[in-house]
C-alpha cells in the first residue's frame, strides 16, 4: 500500500494499523520534514509484521499498544511510535506532548531513521529487543503518562516527562545506536512513583548517552561513547548498578553517575564484579552517592582505568552538613537547597557547630552544585572564627547562603572564618551569598 501525502502535516485516523509479514506500507511525502500521524481510534493494538517506508517523518498513535515484530523492517526519515495520544492542534503548532494511562511500546525488529532523523518509542512500558539506528540524530525511549519531545534542530531531541506512570519501565534488550548523536533512556519526572526503572542489558552506542529514572538504573549490557567530546549521563532517585564495561575511551569524555537524584538521602553508586570505566587520559568522571558514613568514603578508584574522578558524599540535609565535621578531609556535593531553621533550637541555643576551625580546617571539598543553605543559626558568642566553615584549606565552590543568622566574637565570616589558603598565597574559589 501506498500513501501520497500531499501537505506538509496530514492525519489519518484508523479502525486499525497492521502490517503483515509480506506486506509493505510506503508513505510518499513532499519533504523530509514532513509529518504523517496515523492514530488508532479502535481497540486493537497495531502490530508490524512488514515492512514500513517513509522519505519524512511517521507518528503512530495508538493507545491500545505497538509492536514491532522480529520481521518487522522499518525505513524511515524519523519515526515517533507512541500509546500516548497527541491532539491535532498540538501537532500542527509544532507542540510535541503526548499523553496516556496504558499500554506498551515494544520493538522487536529493524528500526532505521536517516542520518540525522529520530526514533522516539513513548508509553507506559517501552522496551526495544531489536535494533533502532538513528546515526547523527536521537534514539529516545520514554516512559510515562505525560511526555514532551522537543525537537532542537539538527535531528536531535530531547524528552521531559511531565507525568509518571506507576511501574513506569523502559528497557533495552538489543541494540540502540546514534553515532555521532544521542541515545535518551527516562521514565524521570518529579513525581516519584515507585516500581519505575530504567534498564540496559543490551548495546548503547551513541556519542552522548542520557538514562534517567524515578527508580533504580541497571547497566548490564554494553555502552559504548563515540567520539571525542562524548557524554555518559546516568541520574537515578535511588540506585545505580553497573554490572559491565563502560567503553568511555575517546578523548574528552565525560561520565557522570547521579545517585539520588532528588536529595531524598537515599541512593549509591555500585560497581558489580569485572564492571569499570574505560576512559582516556584526558576523560572525566563524576559520582555522586550517599555513602554509609562521611567517616568511609567509598573507594571508586579502582573503577575508573585512567583520567580524572571525583566521587562526592551527598549532603541533603542539615544534620548530614553537621556530620561533616566527622571527616573533614572528604568529598562533599550538596544534594538539594538545605532548610537549616531547626539549628535554632540546637545545642541549648548556641546553634550549629562551626565545621572545623582554625587549627582543624575544612581540607576537604564542597561543591554547592548550585545549592542554598538557608536560615542557618550559629549563637557563638566569643567564638573566633565563627561561620559555616571555621579554618579552610579546601575548597568550596558553587553554594549559596541566605538568612544566616551569626553572632560570634573575633574575625566572624558568613561562610568562612579563617581562609588559611590566603595565607599560603593559594587561590580558591567559592560563590558567597548572604540575604538578610
Amino acid at each position: 500500500m501506498t500513501i501520497t501525502q500531499s501537505t506538509d502535516t496530514f492525519g489519518i485516523n484508523w479502525q486499525s494499523f497492521n502490517i503483515g509479514a509480506k506486506e509493505t506500507v510506503i508513505f510518499l511525502q513532499p519533504s523530509a520534514t514532513s509529518i504523517a500521524l496515523n492514530r488508532v481510534i479502535g481497540k486493537t493494538s497495531s502490530n508490524i509484521y512488514g515492512q514500513l517506508i517513509a522519505n519524512g517523518k511517521v507518528f503512530l498513535v495508538n493507545p491500545n499498544g505497538i509492536l514491532f515484530a522480529p520481521t518487522a523492517q522499518v525505513n524511515v526519515g524519523s519515526l515517533v511510535a507512541s500509546m500516548l495520544n497527541i491532539t491535532n492542534s498540538d501537532l500542527l503548532a509544532g507542540k510535541y506532548t503526548f499523553t496516556g494511562t496504558k499500554g506498551s511500546v515494544t520493538n522487536q525488529g529493524n528500526i532505521t531513521a536517516a542520518d540525522g532523523g529520530y526514533v522516539i518509542l513513548l508509553g507506559n512500558q517501552v522496551a526495544n529487543q531489536g535494533v533502532i539506528v538513528a546515526n547523527l540524530g536521537t534514539v529516545a525511549l520514554g516512559a510515562g503518562n505525560a511526555i514532551t519531545m522537543d525537537v532542537v534542530g539538527d535531528g536531535l531531541v530531547n524528552l521531559a516527562v511531565n507525568q509518571a506512570a506507576v511501574n513506569a519501565s523502559v528497557a533495552n534488550g538489543g541494540t540502540l545506536q546514534a553515532d555521532g548523536g544521542k541515545v535518551i533512556m527516562t521514565n524521570q519526572t518529579a513525581d516519584i512513583l515507585t516500581g519505575t526503572v530504567v534498564n540496559n542489558s543490551g548495546i548503547i552506542q551513541a556519542k552522548n548517552i542520557s538514562i534517567n529514572a524515578d527508580g533504580d538504573v541497571s547497566l548490564n549490557g554494553s555502552v559504548n561513547m563515540k567520539s571525542p567530546n562524548s557524554n555518559l549521563n546516568v541520574s537515578a532517585n535511588r540506585d545505580i548498578n553497573i554490572n559491565t564495561a563502560i567503553n568511555a575511551g575517546s578523548d574528552n569524555a565525560a561520565v557522570t553517575l547521579q545517585a539520588d537524584n532528588t536529595g531524598s538521602s537515599t541512593g549509591t553508586v555500585t560497581f558489580g564484579s569485572g564492571s569499570a570505566i574505560i576512559q582516556s587520559s584526558t576523560g572525566t568522571t563524576t559520582i555522586y552517592y550517599n555513602p554509609s558514613s562521611y567517616v568511609t568514603p567509598t573507594d571508586y578508584s579502582g573503577k575508573v582505568s585512567v583520567g580524572s574522578l571525583t566521587a562526592y558524599m551527598l549532603v541533603n540535609n542539615v544534620t548530614q552538613l553537621q556530620n561533616i565535621n566527622t571527616n573533614l578531609a572528604g568529598t562533599y556535593a550538596l544534594g538539594k537547597d538545605i532548610d537549616a531553621s531547626a539549628t535554632k533550637d540546637w545545642n541549648t541555643g548556641a546553634g550549629f557547630a562551626t565545621i572545623g576551625d582554625y587549627y582543624n580546617p575544612f581540607s576537604g571539598t564542597m561543591n554547592g552544585d548550585g545549592h542554598v543553605i538557608n536560615n542557618l543559626y550559629i549563637n557563638r558568642t566569643g567564638f573566633k572564627y565563627a561561620s559555616l566553615f571555621g579554618g579552610l584549606t579546601g575548597t568550596i565552590t558553587n553554594i549559596g547562603l541566605t538568612n544566616e543568622s551569626l553572632t560570634g566574637g573575633d574575625q566572624v565570616g558568613g561562610l568562612v572564618g579563617a581562609n588559611k589558603n590566603r595565607q599560603k598565597n593559594t587561590k580558591k574559589v567559592y560563590l558567597f551569598i548572604v540575604s538578610a
